[in-house]
């Protein structure tokens, strides 16, 4: 069985990392470049909720999490008028890459 080395996030207990679709190593505090969201996640949501998470492709994120299926955790805030809007978002290593000049 193989051991999982822990650490804290915001979320609470964090694997120490994970990888990229290059088999880069992602840690805590790393850039990433999201590249795809995945459709599951899509699938059961409503259009303007599909289009803001749409919106995190192409842009580049700090890790705030690994979860233990070795997907990350990025979050996005905007201002939408006088409220601020965000969410977050779990993105798996086939859908992401280290962002080159990042932590």
């Amino acid at each position: 069985m193989e051991m999982i080395e822990h650490t804290e996030s915001p979320y609470g207990k964090s694997k120490e990392f994970s990888t990229d679709k290059h088999g880069n190593e992602v840690r805590l505090g790393d850039d990433i470049r999201v590249l795809k969201v995945d459709e599951r996640i899509l699938a059961p949501l409503p259009e303007d909720e599909v289009e803001e998470l749409k919106s995190f492709i192409g842009e580049v994120f700090s890790v705030v999490h690994i979860n233990t299926d070795n997907s990350v955790l990025v979050e996005k805030e905007w201002r939408s008028g006088d409220e601020v809007m965000g969410h977050g978002l779990a993105v798996f290593p086939d859908q992401f890459e280290v962002e080159k000049g990042g932590s």
